[in-house]
């Protein structure tokens, strides 16, 4: 999305955008709810909770997916916790950026499969710029991550014991959704961010030190971990499956407080 605004893709394709940051990821279905931006930067686990909380909302395009060719989300143990396996989470402590996120979902669920007890886990919500601090300091046993500090944390010696691209085939890890009345009648206007998205990601593809530069001026990131980042496979149409997933772990994990059909929230 970054790309699209610097290099003026979204400006070519006939659209006029203005990025806007909300305090939390958590609070994106509310700040659509209220009209105060028109698209939102959303995860499963928040978009389905608000969902069967009763808002209406659409998913409307995929940003970033979480593959086995091209993990993205990770468990790293601390180096002193001695964990070295999946298996050895069991009662720990693990730190996550939100309580019953994407992250957490997900980590709980590959357990399940590989028959880990999780009722003993206690989950402590650690932003990502604290969790190297977290672990050196032992409050936390292992932490749940992202690519971008992955690098920094397996440098240090802390092994990574979970890969979450487990999750499924082309895990679904952060996509736009709009108010669903908004999406009805912006068939045209959600063609065209796709367009622009794909076109984006192309370029990040192409031009990986100019992705790398932008990513740095957005974030803050020193450029030596800007340009150790993948660039993201992107996915425009989200599909119904990938929504599927999520919702089934999270019922299983008592996260939903009605069933949803997925198939009724995806813009076509």
């Amino acid at each position: 999305m970054w790309i699209a605004d610097e290099e003026g893709i979204f400006a070519r394709n006939g659209l006029q955008v203005q990025i806007t940051k909300v305090a939390g990821a958590g609070l994106t279905p509310i700040a659509l709810q209220n009209g105060e931006v028109d698209l939102g930067i959303q995860t499963a686990p928040d978009f389905l909770q608000a969902v069967s909380q009763g808002l209406e909302l659409t998913a409307v395009t995929g940003l970033s997916m979480n593959t086995a060719e091209n993990p993205r989300l990770f468990v790293v143990a601390g180096k002193a916790s001695g964990i070295t396996a999946a298996a050895g989470l069991a009662s720990k402590r693990i730190g996550v950026p939100s309580r019953n996120g994407s992250f957490e979902v997900s980590t709980v669920e590959l357990l399940h499969r590989a028959g880990v007890e999780t009722t003993g886990i206690r989950w402590v919500e650690v932003p990502f710029a604290q969790m190297t601090a977290a672990l050196d300091a032992k409050t936390v046993d292992a932490v749940a991550t992202s690519v971008v500090q992955r690098g920094a944390l397996q440098a240090a010696g802390n092994p990574v014991v979970l890969d979450l691209s487990a999750f499924s085939p082309l895990t679904l890890v952060t996509f736009l959704s709009a108010r669903t009345e908004w999406a009805a009648g912006n068939a045209d206007t959600i063609a065209k961010v796709r367009t622009s998205l794909d076109e984006a990601a192309t370029f990040a593809r192409q031009n990986p030190d100019r992705a790398a530069q932008i990513i740095t001026a957005r974030t803050g990131l020193p450029p030596a971990v800007a340009q150790r980042i993948t660039p993201p496979r992107v996915e425009s149409h989200v599909q119904a499956a990938q929504l599927q997933t999520w919702a089934d772990a999270m019922t299983r994990q008592g996260l939903l407080d009605a069933p949803i059909d997925v198939a009724k929230v995806l813009a076509r």
